[in-house]
């Protein structure tokens, strides 16, 4: 099914980063869990860029996404893969 995806996705390198390490996993990943897969560090820059891949992927449908709110940390989002039925 990632080959299929990632087919039509085009050369997002980025959004194919973050599809495959989904892929792998069976539980939710959060962001930061996502950055140190990816080997990047967690500035700014690189949170903004991964979120907006996070976002759009889930816009297309491509991930599940679930909100995280936490007293002390806020609102956050966890992402997983989206298996079929």
């Amino acid at each position: 099914m990632l080959a299929a995806i990632i087919r039509v996705m085009g050369t997002g390198r980025l959004q194919r980063g973050i599809l495959a390490f989904l892929d792998e996993q069976r539980d939710w990943s959060r962001p930061k869990d996502i950055l140190a897969a990816l080997n990047r560090e967690p500035t700014p820059s690189n949170r903004a860029g991964v979120s907006r891949a996070l976002k759009g992927l889930w816009e297309r449908g491509l991930i599940d996404r679930v909100t995280l709110e936490l007293h002390s940390v806020g609102k956050s989002y966890l992402y997983k893969a989206r298996r079929p039925p």
